[in-house]
Parts: C-alpha cells; structure tokens; sequence
C-alpha cells in the first residue's frame, strides 16, 4: 500500500519561498547566503525594517529598526570576523585569525542549503527538497485539492 498526499497548504508555502528566494541575491545588500556565501565584517543581510549583521566586534545580531531581536553573544573574542554558511547547512563564525569563535550547530549532510532573513524577521534555513513531483506551476498547484491515492498491491 502506497500513500500520496499533497496538501494545497504545503504547495502555496514552497511557492511563496521560491518566489522570496528568487527575487533576491545573495550578496550583503540582500536577503538570502547560499551556501560557501559569507559575511565580510560590516556586512548585513536586509530585509524591511529587519537586518542581520555581522557586527565588526564579531557579534551577529539580527535587528528590527535599532532594536536587537536576537544575538550571538560574540562580541569582543576575535577581529575581523567573519561569517560563513556552509555547504553542510551550518553557520560559522570564523575570527580574522582562522578561529571559530561561534557555531549553529546546524551542520547536516551536504545537500542545498539556503538561509534566509524572512520579511518578518526570522532567519531560517532551509534544506533540500527531499521529494517533488517536478510540476511547479503554482497556479494549477495552489488551486488544485488535496490529494490522496490509495494503491493496493496484492
């Protein structure tokens, strides 16, 4: 017996993240890293009135206006840090120096990362597709019911 269930709900989101991730670059002026992308010291990724920078104390903080949302606590144990994305799904923060000051221990296996600042504010990143049917018109899928088959095989 095998089960196939597509939900509208779940085609609309994966929809709506291609269109986010596609309109935008992946350099500091925008808001998506790809993986091997980094953050120079002094570079951001922005979005509406959200930010996340790599702060020149070696601090990463994300910021809505001027007020601080979240923060790696790192300022002030390295110099000219920099953040990396890696191909395994992990950030890193690497000092000028080659040492890593803070992880998100993120890493997985090697697959398609993409980290992205939302535009309300939460930075995600996502994985790999894992499964697809290959057909992404999103008019025909968002409007299309939800599905399930049922085969039985004797």
């Amino acid at each position: 017996m095998a089960i196939n269930f597509v939900s509208a709900s779940t085609l609309l989101s994966s929809s709506i993240l291609l269109l986010l991730i596609s309109s935008c670059s992946s350099t500091s002026s925008g808001n998506v890293l790809k993986p091997e992308d980094r953050l120079h010291s002094g570079e951001h990724l922005s979005i509406g009135n959200y930010k996340f920078a790599m702060q020149t104390d070696c601090n990463l903080v994300l910021y809505e206006n001027e007020t601080v949302l979240w923060a790696s606590k790192t300022q002030g144990v390295g110099t000219n840090c920099n953040l990396y994305f890696r191909v395994n799904g992990e950030l890193l923060i690497i000092s000028g120096l080659g040492s890593p000051v803070w992880r998100s221990e993120t890493g997985g296996a090697y697959g398609n990362y993409e980290l992205v600042l939302q535009p309300n504010g939460n930075v995600v990143i996502y994985a790999s597709t894992v499964w697809s049917t290959g057909t992404s018109s999103p008019v025909r899928s968002i409007h299309a019911p939800p599905s399930k088959t049922l085969i039985n095989n004797p």
